[in-house]
């Protein structure tokens, strides 16, 4: 198994509703390998945050080089993140915290105030949906 798995900030909550779909087959294969990892030892501190490109990028077509083809966007939504979750490069975590820290710190409204331009909004609003009372 792997010793780390690199996310950007705004990855953190993308995982949490990750269902299966996405760009392509191999970019929805590969993240949903990032998600069983993550899921199947929960406690364990394998996430380290980053800014730039990380493991669910590596295999998007939206990829351009080292870079994002919207990096200016994707920039920003981590900038966003970052504050919210109070993540810094460098942190780790386990996924357990990472959906705790979901749970207590992402409002619908501010989600949806930063990604309201995203395709996959529909998502991952129901499911932080299902995280309130």
């Amino acid at each position: 198994m792997k010793n780390r798995i690199y996310l950007r900030p705004h990855h953190l909550v993308c995982l949490m509703s990750f269902r299966g779909k996405g760009y392509d087959d191999v970019f929805v294969s590969e993240t949903g390998k990032i998600v069983k990892i993550l899921k199947t030892t929960p406690n364990e501190k394998l996430t380290c945050i980053t800014n730039g490109c990380d493991d669910v990028c590596e295999h998007c077509p939206e990829r351009n080089g080292k870079l994002c083809k919207d990096e200016f966007r994707v920039s920003k939504l981590d900038s966003s993140f970052s504050k919210i979750l109070n993540v810094r490069e460098g942190d780790n975590y386990c996924f357990s915290e990472i959906c705790q820290m979901t749970k207590d710190k992402v409002l619908i409204g501010k989600f949806e105030e930063i990604c309201y331009d995203c395709r996959w909004i529909q998502i991952c609003r129901s499911e932080l949906l299902a995280f309130r009372p």
